[in-house]
């Protein structure tokens, strides 16, 4: 390995040695390590490798949880005013109504489903 301060060219190799703390990965680094991505209604991604690996921790999950939880929280109000009626089949919430159960939905929740 050669290190200078020439630009790199087109078809140049580029090593970059990035160091990440370990002790700072939040939920959402080893979902991107195993290529899971979850999506907003827009169809974007919550997070991308490159936030992750720029500003992992709580501060970020924190956000990113907030986020993901207004979202639910919206497709439940949705839900709810377009008339649905639909039920949860099983588990815990069973027999509740699908836009009570999302319009609940708590940063708690989203984070135990993670």
């Amino acid at each position: 390995m050669v290190e200078t301060s020439d630009p790199p060219y087109a078809g140049d190799a580029v090593f970059v040695q990035i160091r990440v703390k370990k002790e700072t990965h939040s939920i959402y680094f080893f979902v991107i390590e195993y290529g899971i991505e979850f999506l907003n209604d827009a169809g974007k991604p919550y997070y991308t490798l490159d936030a992750i690996l720029k500003s992992d921790g709580s501060r970020l999950r924190t956000e990113k949880l907030i986020s993901m939880q207004r979202t639910i929280n919206e497709q439940g109000r949705k839900l709810r005013e377009s008339g649905d009626q639909k039920s949860v089949k099983e588990g815990k919430n069973k027999g509740r109504f699908l836009h009570e159960v999302l319009s609940e939905t708590d940063t708690t929740k989203v984070w135990s489903y993670l």
